[in-house]
Formats: structure tokens, C-alpha cells, sequence
């Protein structure tokens, strides 16, 4: 595993990307966990991880300040910030920079709610980037999430709810909260946003189905990110979640008032 690491850091994108051709890393039944890391390893060395500057911070012709995610240091919460670039001027502080307020997730159970004001709580652009867009920025870990992950996360709803297809019930929550818990896990919760919202975009549902879709894909990456979650499986994490009420079990139902925001 050492020698793997090692040599992954000395390996280009091209590389890289030649390497992911390999059956070792995308064929679920010929997978290579030591050969994944490796690949996985080599494009963490090239492109910002998670709670990192954004791509900004490397483009020495750019300008303006540099914006921090929000991310945990040494398992301590940080607030997103601005930082100057070397020798450049302090950058604005939060007090001279103007931050969106979030308004609070409601229960799961609550339907007077419209689509534009379940977007803006979870910060979800109905035009943002698809998949295709995301997995060109993060490719190892669209290769991960596309061959090993989500299969996982299917064969897992399957052992959990029968055969019957997981479409707006508990079964599609369950499985919507644990493809995200498992992302956030191996990627990290910006990561892990990035292609659940990436996903809504490329293949939107109806307003109520998406909605209660992006609920459950952030109590997934909620669950992961807890520190008290880490020793156990996302499987008892999400079950859990669903016997305490935490998961949306069914689209939303919108007041005619509501539906010209679907």
C-alpha cells in the first residue's frame, strides 16, 4: 500500500486517468482496494480536497481574495473564510463581507414548504453543474461513486426493503441517505454535495420527489459528518436515522399556491 501511495505521487493526470481504464478500479468484481487507493491517492495529491482553497487559490493570474469551504480541522469545525494571496492585501473579514443567512432544515414531516425555499436552506442551484460538469472536476471520484458506491448502496436497499423498486418511499430514502452518507465518507461533504445535487440536475424528478431527494441526501452527509458516527456502519447510521423520524419518507405535497415554483 506504501509502494502504491508512493508511486501515485509521482503520476500525471494522463496517468492517472489511463490507470482508471483498468478493470482493478471500476469493475466491481474485479476491484483492487490497494490499486483504487492508489489512484485515488494521486488525484487528492493533484486537486484540492475538501475544507482546501478552491481551484482559484493555484491560478497565480487571478485576483481577488481566495474563499475557504467550511470544513473540519483535526475533527474541529471551521467556518468558511477569505484568506489574501501571498503578498496581496488582508482579505475582507467577515464583518465587511456580506454571508447569505440560512434559515434552519425543517422536520422532515412538514409540507409548507416551496420548492424555492427547500433550495435556498440546502443551497441547491436548479441550474448548477450536471454530471458530467462534476465528474470532469472530480473524475477518480466520479468513477468511485458510479462503479463501486452507488451499486453498494442499491444492493444494500435491496437486502434492507425486498425486490420492490425504491421509488418515493422509504426504501428510496434509505438509499438516497446512504449513497450520500458514503460519499461524504470517502470524499467529503463538499464532494459528496456536489454530485447529489449533480444528480437532481441531470435527472430531475418532479418538484416533490426532488425535494424530498435533496432532504435525505443532506441528513446522509449530516450523519457522516458527525464524529459519533464514525465507528458505525452507514447501514444501522440510516436505519437509525429513519426510526427516529430524521429521513423524508414521501414527496412533499405543494398547496396550489406552491406549484408555480416546481
Amino acid at each position: 500500500m506504501t509502494d502504491n501511495h508512493t508511486a501515485a505521487d509521482h503520476l500525471s493526470e494522463a496517468k492517472l486517468k489511463f490507470l482508471m481504464r483498468d478493470k482493478r478500479y471500476w469493475h466491481p468484481r474485479h476491484a483492487d482496494p490497494a490499486f483504487q487507493a492508489m489512484i485515488t491517492s494521486g488525484f487528492r495529491r493533484l486537486y484540492p480536497t475538501p475544507g482546501q482553497a478552491h481551484d482559484a487559490a493555484t491560478d497565480e493570474t487571478s485576483n481577488g481574495p481566495v474563499h475557504v469551504d467550511a470544513h473540519k480541522r483535526s475533527g474541529i469545525p471551521v467556518s468558511d473564510y477569505y484568506r489574501s494571496r501571498p503578498g496581496q492585501a488582508d482579505a475582507p473579514t467577515p464583518s465587511t463581507t456580506k454571508h447569505k443567512q440560512r434559515k434552519h432544515l425543517p422536520p422532515p414531516d412538514r409540507d409548507d414548504i416551496t420548492p424555492e425555499e427547500l433550495y435556498d436552506i440546502l443551497d441547491f442551484d436548479p441550474n448548477g453543474a450536471g454530471k458530467y460538469q462534476v465528474g470532469i472536476k472530480h473524475p477518480a471520484y466520479a468513477t468511485i461513486a458510479s462503479q463501486i458506491l452507488t451499486p453498494r448502496a442499491h444492493s444494500i436497499t435491496k437486502e434492507e426493503y425486498g425486490s420492490a423498486i425504491a421509488k418515493d418511499d422509504e426504501a428510496d430514502a434509505f438509499r438516497h441517505a446512504y449513497i450520500s452518507f458514503e460519499m461524504t465518507k470517502n470524499f467529503g461533504p463538499e464532494v459528496a454535495k456536489a454530485f447529489g445535487d449533480a444528480h437532481e440536475i441531470s435527472h430531475p424528478n418532479n418538484g416533490p420527489e426532488r425535494m424530498m431527494d435533496l432532504y435525505n441526501n443532506y441528513i446522509g452527509r449530516q450523519l457522516a459528518s458527525d464524529e459519533a458516527n464514525k465507528k458505525r456502519s452507514t447501514r444501522d447510521e440510516v436505519r437509525q436515522a429513519i426510526q427516529e423520524g430524521r429521513l423524508r419518507l414521501k414527496p412533499y405535497t405543494l398547496s396550489q399556491k406552491n406549484h408555480h415554483n416546481e
